[in-house]
């Protein structure tokens, strides 16, 4: 399990570095042809990142054939991005540099949209687990 917990925060690390020069090359791309960064593009961009998420799952993650061993081996790096959500909220702003693939939907949620606290707070738990429960899925279907 700690392997895998190991291996989960370092395919996050990697497809954080991938999705960062991804958003990068977008918004150069839109900017030159004058396109905005709109919400179509954000969703085929998280779809995109959550894919890679799943694939790595299946192909990086090592599956115990224990349902919640499964979900155990991939926790820490949820609770890695809730403890700094939590910091996030008190002030410090490092949401976005922990969990970066998920910017656009922040990005979109914030900019000059009156959004309530508590669909704010459903949106952010929701790209919270996002990338665990995708690499989960990836082991569930390694598993068949």
């Amino acid at each position: 399990m700690i392997k895998n917990n190991l291996i989960a925060i370092a395919i996050h690390i990697v497809l954080s570095c991938v999705s960062i020069g991804a958003m990068f090359s977008l918004w150069a791309i839109a900017e030159n042809h004058r396109f905005n960064f709109q919400l179509l593009q954000n969703i085929i961009f998280i779809m995109v990142i959550l894919f890679l998420y799943f694939l790595c799952g299946r192909l990086f993650l090592h599956n115990t054939h224990d349902v919640t061993k499964n979900i155990l081996s991939v926790t820490a790096l949820t609770i890695i991005i809730i403890v700094a959500t939590l910091i996030a909220r008190w002030g410090f702003q490092i949401f976005a540099w922990v969990n970066p693939p998920f910017i656009p939907i922040m990005m979109y949620l914030t900019e000059g949209r009156q959004t309530s606290s508590l669909t704010h707070t459903i949106v952010i738990f929701a790209v919270t687990v996002l990338p665990s429960l995708a690499m989960w899925g990836g082991m569930l279907i390694k598993q068949k």
